[in-house]
């Protein structure tokens, strides 16, 4: 519902009364689902942050669903968990849809599918939406005349007219802020792209030597694998396993190899002498923390203070996404979920993509009667290795930008045989395993 027009013209725009009646009450908003407009997928790199706590901007973000592949009728009835009406107050209105409605919104769904991104440009200059859900042409071939991947072909698909989605509510005054209540509501939770993935794998045993025929002397022809010729059907192996492609990582000493599960928490400046009111600032400066001159401290959301091995302090940060399941423990001997160290000298990642600086921790401030308000101190280095330079800061690097215990990435293929059940994979690519039979 956010506008394109200067203050002295929304008040011009809005519920202007020469707008066309369906129109009015939505003639001041951006032209979001025009596909000429190419605002829609400005959608795809805005954010207003994850929702759960501890989680930074640009990390991991946990408890999405993948429109495409969301199965089961009763997932998209808790993603749009409608409220009851309130015994205290039932003639109180809590949303502009009932289960009628997220029925209704499952059948429109589940026949449109598959949904696209809203990054991908537009390529149709038709005027046709539905030759906007064709088949992507025979590769080499010039697409159809209308033929696109347009916002049409996303969930903010158009429906009646241009601001107002397929998915639509009814509502007496045609209030797009009533009628879009349901779209609202689901679409931070939902997205195109998945990567977690259940595998199964099933294992047969064939003969593919053929018998001995004339023509054959050394009886060592061979035979296509074909269902049905096996062994013995009892020995078929299956394996349950799940892959998160979230926890590829790269190790620093051996690049080509796969290292430790990523763990991420938000940077939180601080500068204790500063003025009060100004002792935690919004980001740190390019150019900042150089040779001579101070280091950065920032708060670290520590889930316990523990003495290292070659003797002071080390913080423990702990996995906000992951616990397999089990309550929350801060118990050390039985803590739930991954964990990882930070100890003074070690290296971390500071921020994601072009802007991503190696940062090295020079001290680590615990506060053992509140570990979530430790401090570290750190400045930038030229290169994630123990003998790398001090260095200014390169870029700009906002409260809750992400800071990595690892460096996040694919280090390729792996060497065989690969150990999927032992570290660093059982732990981080493959965090769950089972041979079935």
């Amino acid at each position: 519902h956010v506008t394109p027009l200067k203050p002295h013209e929304l008040t011009r725009e809005f519920m202007n009364p020469n707008a066309p009646a369906a129109l009015r009450a939505s003639w001041h908003q951006a032209p979001w689902r025009l596909p000429e407009a190419r605002l829609y997928r400005a959608l795809e790199l805005l954010s207003a942050g994850p929702f759960m706590s501890g989680v930074p901007i640009g990390g991991r973000v946990p408890g999405k669903i993948n429109i495409n592949t969301m199965m089961d009728r009763e997932v998209f009835r808790a993603l749009c968990d409608a409220l009851q009406p309130n015994a205290a107050s039932p003639g109180a209105v809590r949303h502009h849809f009932g289960q009628a409605e997220v029925e209704a919104a499952w059948s429109i769904i589940n026949s449109n599918r598959p949904y696209m991104s809203t990054a991908i440009p537009w390529m149709g200059a038709g005027p046709a939406v539905d030759n906007q859900y064709l088949a992507p042409p025979p590769y080499g071939q010039t697409p159809p005349a209308g033929w696109g991947n347009g916002p049409n072909r996303t969930l903010l698909r158009q429906g009646a007219h241009v601001h107002q989605g397929f998915l639509s509510l009814p509502d007496p005054n045609n209030h797009p802020f009533n009628t879009e209540e349901l779209l609202k509501k689901i679409m931070a939770n939902v997205t195109t792209r998945s990567n977690v993935f259940a595998v199964y794998v099933t294992t047969g045993f064939f003969e593919v030597r053929r018998p001995q025929a004339p023509g054959d002397p050394d009886g060592d022809a061979t035979q296509p694998v074909k269902l049905g010729r096996e062994l013995n059907p009892q020995m078929r192996h299956k394996l349950f396993a799940i892959v998160d492609r979230t926890n590829l990582s790269i190790d620093i000493n051996n690049p080509r190899m796969q290292g430790r599960r990523p763990i991420f928490f938000p940077l939180h400046p601080v500068n204790s002498a500063a003025p009060v009111g100004l002792q935690e600032p919004y980001h740190i400066m390019a150019g900042s923390a150089g040779p001579g001159f101070p280091s950065i401290e920032a708060f670290v959301p520590a889930a316990a203070v523990e003495a290292a091995p070659g003797g002071g302090w080390q913080l423990v940060i702990r996995d906000t996404i992951d616990h397999y399941g089990r309550e929350f423990s801060d118990n050390p001997s039985a803590r739930t979920g991954e964990t990882a160290s930070i100890q003074p000298g070690q290296i971390l990642f500071l921020d994601v993509g072009e802007r991503q600086e190696y940062i090295r921790v020079e001290s680590i401030f615990p506060d053992p009667v509140n570990p979530s308000r430790s401090r570290i101190s750190f400045y930038a280095i030229d290169a994630p290795r123990a003998t790398a330079n001090r260095i200014p800061f390169r870029f700009h690097h906002a409260r809750g930008a992400p800071i990595c215990t690892v460096q996040v990435g694919n280090p390729g293929p792996q060497p065989l045989p690969l150990r999927y059940d032992e570290s660093p994979y059982s732990d981080t690519v493959v965090p769950f395993r089972a041979i079935l039979q």
